[in-house]
C-alpha cells in the first residue's frame, strides 16, 4: 500500500511537471485549457481522499488532520502553479495573483474594439452609402448591404432576419435549446449574447417592422460590437429618410 501512494504521488509531481513544460511550449493552449485543467486537479485529490478513505474508513475521523494537510498542499499548488500566485512582500503574507494575463487578455479586447472602430470611421467616411428606396424590400437591402461590408472590414458575420411572426421566430431560434428565454430577451428589445459570447443578437425595428441583426465571430464579441453595428443601421435609417423627404418635397 506505501508503495501505491509513492506512486501516486510521483504520478501527481510528474504531471506537475508536464503542465510547466506544456505552459512554457503551448501558451496560449494551455491557457485555454487551465480551467479544465485545475478541476482534474481537485478531481484528483478528491479521487485520492475518497480511495483512502475506502480501505481507512476510520482514518477521516482518527487523522482528519492528513485530509487537511494533504488539502491545503493542493490548494497551495493550484495558487502556485495553475493560478501563478506569488509573495508580494516577504514575510507579510500577503498573497496577489498575478494580473498579466488578465491584462493581456484587456488589451487584446481593447485593441479588437479600436480596430472596429476605425473600419467603421473609414466605412463613413471614405466609402459611399448606397440607400435604396422603394419600399422595405429594398430598404432591408440597403441595411443588409451596409451590415456586410462592415463585417468585411472587422471579421464578423453580419446578417438581418424579420422577426414578427411565429414563424420568423421559430426560423431564427431554431438550433436554441432554451428558445422561450431567448424569444422573451428580444421581444423585450434587449440584446442576447450567447454562445460564450461569439454570437450576439440584436433586436431592431426596421419601418416600423420587427428585425434581429445576428452577429457571430470567432471572437469574443461585446455590447460595442453590438453599439457599434446598431450605431450603423441607425445612421442608414437617417440617411434613407432623408432621401425621403428630398423625393417628397420634389
Amino acid at each position: 500500500m506505501l508503495l501505491l501512494y509513492q506512486l501516486l504521488v510521483w504520478l501527481t509531481v510528474l504531471g506537475l511537471g508536464l503542465y510547466v513544460f506544456a505552459s512554457w511550449r503551448w501558451e496560449e493552449e494551455t491557457k485555454k485549457r487551465l480551467p479544465i485543467i485545475r478541476r482534474l486537479w481537485y478531481a484528483w485529490f478528491v479521487t485520492g481522499a475518497a480511495f483512502t478513505w475506502t480501505f481507512y474508513p476510520e482514518s477521516i475521523f482518527t487523522e482528519w488532520n492528513h485530509y487537511l494537510i494533504v488539502a491545503l498542499l493542493f490548494v497551495v499548488v493550484d495558487a502556485f502553479v495553475f493560478l501563478s500566485a506569488y509573495v508580494q512582500r516577504i514575510g507579510s503574507n500577503v498573497f496577489t495573483i498575478d494580473t498579466g494575463q488578465l491584462i493581456e487578455a484587456n488589451d487584446q479586447v481593447l485593441k479588437a474594439q479600436q480596430d472596429r472602430l476605425k473600419a467603421f470611421f473609414r466605412l463613413l467616411k471614405s466609402d459611399s452609402i448606397n440607400v435604396y428606396y422603394g419600399g422595405q424590400r429594398a430598404y432591408i437591402t440597403g441595411v443588409r448591404e451596409i451590415l456586410a461590408r462592415l463585417a468585411d472590414k472587422t471579421e464578423i458575420q453580419a446578417s438581418v432576419f424579420p422577426f414578427m411572426t411565429q414563424g420568423d421566430k421559430d426560423h431564427l431560434l431554431v438550433h436554441f435549446k432554451d428558445r422561450t428565454t431567448v424569444r422573451a430577451t428580444l421581444e423585450r428589445q434587449d440584446v442576447y449574447y450567447g454562445e460564450k459570447d461569439k454570437l450576439v443578437f440584436i433586436p431592431v425595428i426596421l419601418q416600423g417592422e420587427s428585425h434581429v441583426i445576428k452577429l457571430s465571430s470567432e471572437e469574443r464579441l461585446t455590447e460595442f460590437d453590438a453599439l457599434l453595428f446598431a450605431s450603423l443601421v441607425a445612421i442608414y435609417d437617417l440617411l434613407s429618410q432623408g432621401g425621403d423627404e428630398e423625393q417628397y418635397e420634389e
